[in-house]
């Protein structure tokens, strides 16, 4: 599935951070790969979200994000982000984490109608070597690496 048929918004004005991923390619191409095997729509314990760079760490260095399937780690689809656009979602979660609500952010996907929306508290950052970025990342408290 090309990158270019997705776009990405991060709304940091609420309580909570919303990544909106719009979708523009062919209908019924992206609706399989975010359901399961029933035809239910991906919970957000089936996937992982992901960012890896392309560059060193600035806000205009170029990167990939994904979501991917958590057990098999197939792709269900990558589209391209600046680092500025996902380290401020990071920074959105983080600081609304310190007004007491928590370090989580929504990830909706749409083509001409919701697709996906779930609820999610992992972001991994990745830098260009593929070395895990801790501190750029959002680590949910269960989670061992």
């Amino acid at each position: 599935m090309r990158r270019d048929y997705f776009t990405i918004d991060v709304d940091t004005t609420g309580p909570k951070p919303v990544v909106t991923v719009e979708f523009d390619g062919p209908d019924g191409l992206l609706d399989e790969r975010l359901t399961d095997e029933s035809g239910a729509p991906l919970d957000a314990e089936d996937v992982d979200i992901s960012y890896r760079l392309r560059e060193p760490v600035a806000d205009d260095a170029k990167g990939v994000l994904a979501l991917s399937d958590r057990y098999t780690g197939e792709f269900r689809f990558e589209l391209n982000a600046t680092a500025g656009t996902v380290l401020g979602l990071v920074r959105a979660a983080r600081a609304a984490d310190e007004e007491g609500d928590d370090d989580s952010f929504r990830l909706v996907v749409e083509h001409d109608r919701p697709l996906l929306d779930i609820e999610a508290d992992t972001l991994l950052v990745y830098d260009e070597n593929g070395g895990l970025l801790r501190r750029h990342s959002l680590l949910s408290s269960g989670v061992e690496l």
